[in-house]
């Protein structure tokens, strides 16, 4: 994994779990079925349409053989060439030959078996097909062919036995000619499927058993822009087994262009996940942080747009906080997850996040992908991120060292890239025909360690070595690739249509949601305004505190966070400094008061300098302020003129107050108070004039 520096960034490496799907190209129907012979009995055969969801059908042959009851076995030396298969077995004395062809989604099975002992004998060929699945299957027969399958989103396997004496179907091996008869269709399943051809044959002729299997997508299987959702879903939504019903054709989707449905879920702050704003008194409060963990909207934004200019639409679920889907009501994504110090701590970062893919979407995986964005992975790890290539799930790790907004939403490019696919040297499907290095200089993607936070976007032409290095090879820990290369495009090689998506968990249809539009237009609208606000602080004077001049006194403050996150606060009043925090606006706890110890000299209007900063020393709001203070009491004396001026003492440090809760985060202990007035020279001439006067009855 890649360390982030302060002055250099890179992403740490998925982890790969799941592999397949093919690219989001104008492409023709691609349906291939191959074929794995032994020497023995066995044969695997598998196939895959890639304008289906329904992955890589798989299957296993047996051909099993008897001579006058006994079983016919290969020698030990046999070898298979290619498809075919042929020995003499001596102990039966019989020569056996079996060959397999394939032709697309056809599979011809070919098996002959010729006598050559003197005398006639009873030959028997069973061929016996197993589905290897999971998922119930059914059959059924009609004009001389078996049709197998499962009741949706898969393929259908049709059988024809020529010439067999028995066929049939059933649940076990065995189950499918225990009725000795043709077209036999056992209820309880049809996982396996035989043909028996068996006859007396003479010296010198043969026994000859045919089969032909072919594979068919179920309509319901069908996905046209390989986007790994089933058309039926994209045109009439899906409800799901658990009864979630998401009408993606409500939502945007577009069975004739690539849909990707992302939701993005982050950590609250430390502070909030101590329940400090409740219990501001708890002792690990005093530290505890306030960073927000949650993408901007303008990144957001910046993702969805790059994906729409390869005409690919990226649909984004971040809860209240963000969402591009129309018609889109419940939403799943936000800040939903508690802080972690260290995210993956005593637990393998895969299973995490196909934990996380299980927690936060459940059946929903097989729509949407999940990302989720926190705090450092483990300790002293700065990577900033890890995902699950091919599969549904990343983590990005938003840390100290990751200051950069542009350094976050790249990195979610990156990790979703894997899910889609792609590596650090490209598209896995290339993975052997590329370098395996994480520094191709030619190869200009955000995939790229060494473009992640420069280049915001996948390769879109292919990346060919030559000319010189580029200055970021230059870079310390960086070792940039020398060799010869040639990398593919990555846009045109996404594999968007990866293993969970599109799984059989439901069925197509679902009622559209009834949807308030004109509510989270407003919604949208005050998140909006909220985000545009953060980092500024709003402040006003509450009490004046009736201050009179001469005596101590307090102003009280109130401050108001318009932004949508939480932080914390030095208020600085004179020399007086109070750490505040302020949730954000909708959090109900982002209002705090503070109050001001003063010491006012003259009567009038006294000027208060307030300043707000952040941690980070950025300046939240900056003004002076006002408060009346009224005359003090004159003394008896009129010898006024010449008297010393009372000089302010310290006072005790300002007290921040956190409305309207009456338990509140005590304030930080820094410098005394210092009383801000306004020079009084001329008052107290004017004071001890009339003073003068009243004394001698002038006034």
């Amino acid at each position: 994994m890649k360390r982030l520096a302060r002055a250099c960034t890179a992403a740490a490496m998925g982890v790969a779990l799941v592999l397949g799907g093919q690219p989001v190209v104008a492409h023709a129907a691609a349906q291939t079925s191959k074929v794995e012979l032994d020497a023995s009995r066995q044969a695997q055969l598998t196939y895959k349409d890639e304008d289906s969801v329904a992955g890589k059908f798989s299957s296993t042959l047996y051909t099993d053989i008897m001579v006058e009851g006994a079983r016919s076995m290969a020698p030990a030396n046999t070898v298979a060439e290619d498809t075919a298969v042929e020995y003499d077995d001596p102990e039966r004395q019989v020569r056996v030959k079996r060959e397999i062809r394939t032709r697309g989604n056809v599979v011809d099975v070919e098996v002959t078996v010729t006598n050559t002992g003197a005398q006639e004998r009873y030959l028997q060929v069973d061929l016996t097909n197993s589905i290897n699945t999971d998922r119930a299957l059914t059959g059924a027969f009609a004009d001389g062919r078996f049709t197998v399958g499962p009741e949706f989103g898969g393929y259908d396997t049709v059988l024809e036995f020529p010439g067999a004496r028995y066929s049939g179907v059933g649940p076990s091996f065995n189950d499918t000619t225990a009725a000795r008869e043709l077209g036999s269709v056992d209820k309880n399943g049809a996982q396996f499927q035989r043909g028996r051809w068996f006859d007396q044959v003479g010296p010198g002729d043969s026994l000859r058993a045919h089969a032909t299997l072919t594979f068919e997508t179920q309509e319901s299987a069908k996905d046209s822009d390989r986007d790994g959702l089933p058309d039926l879903w994209e045109e009439q939504g899906v409800t799901l087994d658990d009864g979630t019903r998401l009408p993606l054709n409500e939502w945007g989707a577009d069975p004739h262009r690539p849909d990707i449905f992302l939701q993005m879920n982050w950590m609250r702050s430390e502070y909030e996940t101590l329940g400090c704003f409740e219990n501001p008194g708890k002792t690990e409060c005093a530290d505890a942080k306030t960073t927000s963990y949650r993408p901007s909207r303008t990144s957001f934004d910046e993702l969805v747009e790059r994906f729409a200019a390869r005409d690919i639409a990226l649909h984004i679920d971040a809860g209240e906080y963000y969402s591009n889907i129309p018609n889109y009501g419940t939403r799943h994504g936000g800040e939903t997850e508690n802080y972690e110090e260290y995210y993956f701590r005593s637990t393998i970062p895969g299973l995490r996040m196909v934990s996380n893919v299980n927690r936060l979407l459940g059946q929903r995986s097989a729509v949407f992908h999940s990302g989720v964005v926190g705090d450092m992975m483990n300790p002293s790890n700065y990577s900033v991120g890890v995902s699950l290539v091919g599969d549904n799930g990343f983590y990005v790790a938003k840390h100290e060292r990751m200051t950069k907004e542009s350094q976050l939403r790249n990195t979610i490019m990156h990790e979703l890239g894997h899910n889609l696919g792609l590596n650090h040297n490209g598209a896995t499907k290339f993975k052997d025909q590329v370098p395996k290095s994480d520094y191709l200089p030619n190869y200009k993607s955000v995939m790229n360690y060494l473009y992640q936070f420069s280049y915001f976007d996948y390769s879109d032409e292919e990346a060919v070595s030559g000319g010189p290095l580029p200055q970021e090879c230059n870079r310390a820990g960086v070792d940039c690739y020398t060799g010869d290369y040639r990398i593919p495009a990555d846009w045109d090689n996404l594999t968007i249509n990866s293993a969970r998506l599109g799984r059989p968990v439901g069925t197509a249809g679902a009622e559209a949601e009834k949807v308030d539009v004109r509510a989270l237009e407003k919604l949208d609208r005050e998140i909006a305004q909220a985000e545009s606000e953060n980092g500024n602080i709003d402040v006003e004077i509450v009490d004046e505190g009736d201050l009179t001049a001469g005596k101590e006194g307090t102003v009280t403050l109130e401050l108001h966070n318009p932004g949508l996150d939480l932080g914390r606060f030095d208020v600085i009043v004179g020399e007086t400094k109070t750490q505040v925090v302020l949730g954000g606006v909708r959090t109900g706890h982002n209002t705090a008061t503070v109050r001001v110890p003063v010491s006012p000299e003259t009567q009038g209007s006294m000027p208060l300098d307030v300043m707000v900063r952040s941690e980070r020393g950025v300046t939240a709001f900056e003004d002076r302020l006002a408060v009346p203070v009224r005359a003090g009491e004159a003394p008896a004396s009129t010898a006024m003129q010449g008297a010393d001026r009372r000089k302010a003492t310290p006072t005790p440090p300002t007290t921040a107050v956190q409305a309207p809760s009456e338990k509140h985060p005590q304030p930080e202990k820094t410098s005394s108070a210092a009383a801000i007035a306004v020079p009084i020279v001329l008052l107290l001439a004017l004071i001890g004039g009339a003073a003068f006067a009243w004394a001698n009855n002038l006034i």
